[in-house]
Formats: structure tokens, sequence, C-alpha cells
């Protein structure tokens, strides 16, 4: 039986954690080139979007599940994760009425609101998933 190298097992890792770094990104192109340049709708890239989603989200939650703070690398106190809670979810609402707009799609007042009431309220529940996740990690680390 041959003994693995740690050094080589590491490498291999770290190639293979930029390959997914590449391979996110990417597919996030090709979605952003077919939504917006070839003017192809959700309905038609949904494997594309499926894969990108699932590993974005699969990301997200093992990041948490072994409690990497989400402003890794960049210590945010608590001020700062209060600015940071009430930005973010706002830009991330208005994004899709932007791009609706953009794109003559947006039917009106009532249509934005919705869009972005759902959009906001997805991303805060993500934060607190994220940061309650984070939060049994601690509990569990420190027993």
């Amino acid at each position: 039986m041959t003994q693995r190298d740690e050094r080589i097992d590491s490498e291999v890792r770290r190639v293979e954690g930029k390959a997914f770094v590449l391979l996110k990104w990417g597919v996030f192109a090709v979605l952003v080139v077919r939504w917006f340049i070839l003017g192809q709708t959700l309905a038609e890239t949904w494997d594309f979007f499926a894969v990108w989603v699932g590993a974005s989200l699969f990301e997200y939650f093992m990041y948490a599940l072994r409690g990497v703070p989400m402003s890794y690398p960049v210590p945010l106190n608590r001020r700062d994760q209060l600015v940071f809670l009430a930005t973010v979810p706002v830009v991330t609402g208005l994004l899709p009425i932007l791009i609706l707009h953009l794109r003559g799609a947006l039917t009106g007042w009532v249509h934005a609101l919705g869009i972005f009431g759902r959009t906001y309220i997805a991303v805060l529940a993500l934060f607190a998933l994220y940061r309650a996740i984070n939060a049994w990690w601690e509990r569990r680390s420190l027993e």
C-alpha cells in the first residue's frame, strides 16, 4: 500500500479549489451573456442557472458550517455588520428591478414592489440562516 504525500494532496486541493471558482464564475458569465446579449430567458437557461445556484449555495452553506465569517477575510465590527445587513439586501432587491426596467419588462410599481420584497426577504433569510449555522458551529466548537 502506498503512502499519500501531504504536499501533493494540499496542491491538488488548491488546484481543485481554483478550478471550482473558475467554473462557478464561468457559468455565471455564460448566464450573463445568454440573458443580456442573446436575450434568452431564465426558462431557456434553467440548466446552467441550476448548476450555478447549486454550486453557490453549497459553497455558502459549507462556509457557514465550517465557521467562516461572512465577511472573511475582512473583519467587521458590530456597526459595520449592521451597515452590511442594511445595504446588501436593499441593493439585491433593487438590482432585478433595474434589470427588468432596462429590458422593458417591468409592468408597474406593484410588480416592482413584489420583486423587491421577495428578493429582500430571501436575502435576509439567507443571512439569518448563515448566522444561525455559524453560531451553532461556534457553540459546538467551544464545547
